[in-house]
């Protein structure tokens, strides 16, 4: 009877262990879960953070294109300017 006793304990012992174990996985589950979840809102914000320096290079490359155009109109202006001076 005895033996019976010690194999019914080890059983116990193992289920026991058996559901901590799957507690433990359940916990790292939710871990990497959540791990996923903020490494996408971060990739996400990553793309729009791109996307705006993209537009801003945008941007900037059209000021400067500008700017360009305006520094040859002055000068266009300053030689018509100077035939007219007397």
């Amino acid at each position: 009877m005895s033996s019976i006793q010690a194999v019914s304990q080890q059983i116990q012992e193992v289920t026991a262990a058996t559901v901590e174990m799957n507690a433990g996985a359940e916990q790292i589950t939710h871990s990497i879960e959540g791990i996923a979840s903020t490494a996408e809102t971060t990739a996400s914000g990553t793309q729009n953070v791109s996307a705006a320096a993209e537009e801003q290079l945008a941007s900037m490359e059209e000021i400067t294109s500008s700017a360009g155009s305006l520094s040859q109109m002055a000068e266009d202006l300053q030689a018509l300017v100077q035939q007219f001076k007397v």
